[in-house]
């Protein structure tokens, strides 16, 4: 009997470890499966996290545009354990990527200031020092052209030259998404080859199954060259400038009625409202390019709605765009930068000289 007894004892003993060990397998198995899944990310967010005290969090976010994990990124850089030497460190970083991303204000280095902020001048007299690459001079010189401190409404009139035209060069692209009712969303970028007065459209069709190209012509009067068909115009860009009650000639003929606000990524761009006169269709058009921002086409009959939105372009920023390749700053501008940096010229002879030399094409950033 006593042997029996202790037989169910030491089979009860068993059977509680072995379930213990279970248990705990689950548990660790558990955490290792959300260790995994973010710990890419924590890791990711390491690495890069030595060019956010360089550079600022305007010039980071530049920077790491592309960047799956940045909001994330920024998220885990202003928790408490981010800079935590505990054991649990990742398990409360893991923890806080649960957390929803909510916006709030974060006072940093590179936000907006009437003056120049104190890391443009720190980068510039490094620059000057041959310390740091030409491209960190030019992020300095376009947050004080995004600020306002360089004034940027000169720069740009002195530079855009079109006049009852279609306002796209060689190499601008536009790239829109394309959606309709109950079909797949196709992505589709217009690129612009120029040859004598007409423009060679080179267009990407993107779908999750294929990509497509073809060619297309249009004059600068926004009609497009086809042979078999007549009076086609095209879609995505129109002739400036325009005004209220103008007539825009697209795939209806449209007019314009009213000027609004449009966001355009984290930019609010003068734009203008044209409908059909059906209203069924309408089309925000950018005020400077002509370039169309969104549009809309509404067919009550079919119960079909077809829209397209600009999710990239060059054209808005072609004249003050941050050039990597082609960066031109003259090399007796390291003495305009360190005199300045020395204090032998103040920040308005700086500022002067900048946006003369932006206007006047002798610097290019």
């Amino acid at each position: 009997m006593h042997a029996q007894a202790t037989f169910a004892l030491k089979q009860l003993l068993i059977a509680i470890s072995v379930l213990a060990i279970f248990s705990i397998g689950t548990t660790n198995k558990s955490f290792a499966e959300l260790d995994t899944s973010k710990i890419s990310i924590i890791q990711n967010c390491e690495k890069i996290y030595p060019d956010l005290d360089k550079l600022g969090r305007e010039k980071f976010q530049q920077r790491h545009l592309y960047n799956k994990d940045l909001r994330s990124c920024l998220k885990l850089y202003h928790d408490i354990a981010w800079g935590s030497t505990d054991p649990d460190r990742l398990e409360r970083l893991a923890s806080a990527l649960d957390t929803p991303l909510v916006t709030k204000i974060i006072r940093d280095r590179t936000s907006e200031s009437e003056g120049i902020p104190k890391w443009i001048k720190d980068d510039a007299t490094r620059w000057y020092q041959g310390k740091e690459r030409d491209n960190i001079l030019s992020y300095g010189i376009r947050h004080m052209i995004n600020s306002n401190i360089i004034p940027v409404q000169q720069i740009l009139s002195h530079s855009i030259t079109c006049s009852d035209v279609v306002c796209l060069t060689y190499n601008d692209y536009l790239t829109y998404s394309i959606s309709e009712t109950n079909k797949e969303t196709v992505v589709v970028k217009h690129t612009v080859q120029q040859i004598s007065s007409s423009l060679l459209i080179v267009s990407d069709q993107i779908t999750k199954k294929a990509k497509s190209t073809e060619f297309f012509q249009i004059n600068k009067e926004g009609l497009v060259q086809e042979t078999q068909k007549c009076c086609i115009y095209y879609q995505f860009a129109h002739k400036v400038p325009l005004e209220v009650g103008s007539k825009v000639n697209s795939i209806k003929e449209l007019t314009v009625t009213h000027e609004i606000l449009f966001r355009y990524k984290d930019i609010q761009r003068p734009a203008f409202i044209a409908k059909d006169s059906t209203g069924y269709y309408q089309e925000v058009i950018d005020k400077e390019t002509g370039i169309v921002l969104f549009s809309k086409n509404q067919d009550n009959i079919r119960k079909v709605t077809k829209t397209a939105t600009l999710t990239d372009t060059n054209a808005f920023s072609k004249n003050i765009r941050i050039e990597y390749e082609d960066m031109k700053i003259p090399p007796w501008f390291r003495n305009t930068v360190k005199w300045w940096s020395q204090g032998q010229i103040s920040d308005t002879e700086y500022i002067l000289s900048l946006s003369y030399m932006i206007k006047n094409n002798i610097l290019r950033i």
